[in-house]
């Protein structure tokens, strides 16, 4: 087990990631294996699609437009890949003190599976909600001559988006978070909440 001299109530200027191992098929976060137990908010209307690379030892995110308009990629002699951006929201499953995870990835089992959870959410008509969606556990897909681990979602419903989920949003090319949004805690009672 590793070694984590984080204190799991400390509040931070950023957002914890978590990420999907499609080797293990497992969520992995800066600590090490992350357990999804609860549904989860995915925040769909808020997804981005674009660039990451990790030339220069930190990640960098570089933003489509939008969802429907690719940017092109950038040309500045980095190792760029296309991926995706979406927020992740729960008390239950990653605490009261920090209740988001980004999810940014570039892996095709991770893109595979997001596609498959957004086109649902699209498709149930209210594209302003946020989806609250359960993890199904890894299933295997076969790429080429190898086996991965995808993640497996169900939706189970849409809801309003949390106001915590403004504390991240994000905008423009290498924005920061805005940390500036007050959480309204009057409605907190949706259960995985």
């Amino acid at each position: 087990m590793p070694l984590s001299f984080r204190d799991p109530n400390e509040v931070s200027e950023y957002t914890p990631y978590i990420s999907w191992k499609p080797t293990d098929g497992e969520w992995k976060d800066r600590d090490g294996v992350a357990t999804i137990a609860s549904p989860i908010v995915f925040d769909f209307p808020k997804l981005q699609t674009g660039w990451k690379t990790f030339d220069g030892g930190r990640p960098e995110w570089r933003p489509d437009p939008s969802t429907t308009a690719p940017s092109t990629k950038p040309d500045d002699g980095k190792e760029w890949e296309r991926g995706f951006l979406v927020n992740m929201f729960s008390k239950k499953a990653f605490g009261d003190a920090n209740p988001l995870r980004e999810w940014c990835d570039t892996s095709r089992t991770a893109q595979k599976a997001i596609e498959t959870v957004y086109n649902q959410w699209e498709q149930m008509g209210d594209t302003s909600k946020a989806a609250v969606v359960k993890f199904d556990g890894a299933v295997p897909v076969s790429m080429g001559m190898k086996t991965f681990k995808m993640p497996g979602f169900t939706i189970e419903k849409l809801i309003d988006r949390p106001a915590e989920l403004d504390k991240n949003e994000v905008s423009g090319d290498n924005a920061n978070p805005s940390l500036d949004a007050t959480p309204d805690t009057t409605e907190d009672d949706d259960e995985f909440i």
